[in-house]
């Protein structure tokens, strides 16, 4: 009972009040014969001084229009001893000042007299029994005006900077080197979280506002994706080569082996016909690998893997690729060759085809295209690539630090899961996070 007496307690701060709170109470303080501020804030879930505040920073000021003599002679507090006149300097026939409607307006000794009642709560004058008799100045709460004045100074407190001209300095200089780099702003506060005083959104609006030497252009993933289309009445085309490997039967296979680990498989092309790279990338951790081919050959695909089992032995091979998912390009037309051993027929892994034009279904890969195509462009030859600079790329790309592995690389998270042996055998090697380089000048 103590523990929901204090969760109940707590609810009632750091809560901003909504509209709805605000029509309460409105109506709440209306009824001021019958309740209180204690009651009004327990009804509406708020501790009193936040209902006190709330209604004396956003009550209106109405002043009176005194079109009637005896309201202007009772609305000062030394109406009943006055005896000036001739204050405006015209003539009014002895009659005093007091008696005109001008006396407020124009007598430098007028204070204006005020209502007791509003020096306490409810700090305004809703449902105050004597408001139809009454000729002075009056406040008054209404809710819609108060949700407007309160939106008015949220966003009003989120305007300008707010950091100090030398924290601002000290941002520009730590993230401009590192986004000139190519690096994303993921990797820097992933590296430097500890440094920079403000949140990464924060920084994409002092960016967007050009506080900052960064320009939106530098930003490769500022950008907006259109909604994708799906056909549902495509139809699948079932060759030989996709019986038992359709989509459908990955999604049935992964339902009954939820655990296993997944990797993506596609090729990304520099000039047709020209060499291309054969990627496999990782999905639960992001991790990629990549080979430069001659060809779109199928052959050529199957030697690629029988390399890979050469290099680091079956069982590790039947470990790291479990189940490959690919597209239904012709280089991947030959299942069996990738599925099973050359020489001892032994089954090493599962192959299985995403839908005819369906590219998102593993869209993991094709996102992480994006990193290839920093330091190439479309259009872009191969032909000058090795293996080596291919391994060197994606040494910088998996060990880019990501929002959505945690603020940790993706050559991170492959050292516990495969170990460092396996990554030495593939020559993808980690780089230091401040020297990550992430456009073309690493290749030249």
């Amino acid at each position: 009972m103590a523990n929901d007496k204090d969760l109940n307690t707590s609810e009632k701060y750091y809560k901003h009040l909504s509209y709805n709170d605000r029509c309460n109470l409105q109506k709440l303080i209306s009824q001021r014969s019958s309740l209180n501020l204690k009651s009004i804030a327990e009804i509406i879930g708020k501790d009193p001084s936040t209902i006190s505040k709330e209604v004396k920073r956003n009550r209106i000021f109405v002043i009176n229009n005194y079109n009637r003599l005896s309201w202007a002679n009772s609305v000062c507090i030394h109406m009943s001893e006055c005896r000036k006149n001739n204050i405006c300097g015209k003539i009014c026939f002895n009659k005093l000042c007091k008696k005109c409607l001008q006396c407020t307006l124009k007598c430098p000794d007028f204070e204006e007299r005020k209502c007791n009642k509003l020096s306490k709560f409810p700090w305004c004058c809703n449902g105050c029994s004597k408001l139809r008799q009454c000729h002075l100045n009056k406040y008054f709460y209404y809710a819609d005006k108060a949700e407007i004045k309160y939106q008015e100074n949220l966003r009003e407190s989120r305007k300008g900077i707010n950091l100090s001209e030398s924290e601002l300095i000290f941002i520009d200089s730590l993230i401009t080197p590192l986004i000139r780099k190519g690096q994303s702003l993921e990797h820097i506060f992933a590296t430097h979280a500890d440094e920079i005083p403000c949140s990464i959104r924060t920084i994409y609006t002092y960016i967007e506002k050009q506080y900052l030497s960064p320009k939106n252009i530098d930003l490769r993933r500022k950008v907006k994706y259109k909604s994708r289309n799906i056909n549902k009445n495509e139809t699948i085309l079932k060759r030989k080569a996709k019986i038992g490997r359709t989509y459908d039967d990955y999604i049935n296979y992964i339902n009954n082996n939820p655990n296993v680990d997944i990797v993506q498989m596609d090729t990304v092309e520099g000039i047709k016909g020209e060499p291309t790279l054969l990627t496999l990338h990782f999905v639960r951790f992001h991790f990629m690998l990549a080979f430069i081919i001659p060809n779109k050959k199928s052959d050529t695909i199957v030697a690629v893997f029988n390399y890979i089992q050469d290099v680091i032995g079956i069982n590790e091979f039947k470990r790291l690729f479990p189940v490959i998912l690919t597209d239904n390009g012709s280089e991947f037309c030959k299942p069996e060759c990738i599925e099973f051993d050359p020489i001892t027929g032994e089954s090493r892994t599962r192959i299985f085809y995403c839908h005819p034009m369906s590219s998102w279904e593993k869209g993991a890969i094709e996102s992480n295209h994006r990193y290839i195509r920093y330091y190439f462009p479309r259009g872009v030859s191969f032909a000058h690539l090795t293996q080596k600079d291919v391994n060197m790329m994606l040494s910088h790309i998996n060990s880019t630090k990501r929002k959505s592995t945690d603020k940790c690389s993706p050559y991170d998270l492959a050292k516990v899961v495969f170990g460092e042996s396996i990554l030495d055998a593939f020559q993808i090697y980690q780089i230091n996070p401040d020297d990550v380089i992430l456009t073309p000048q690493l290749l030249k």
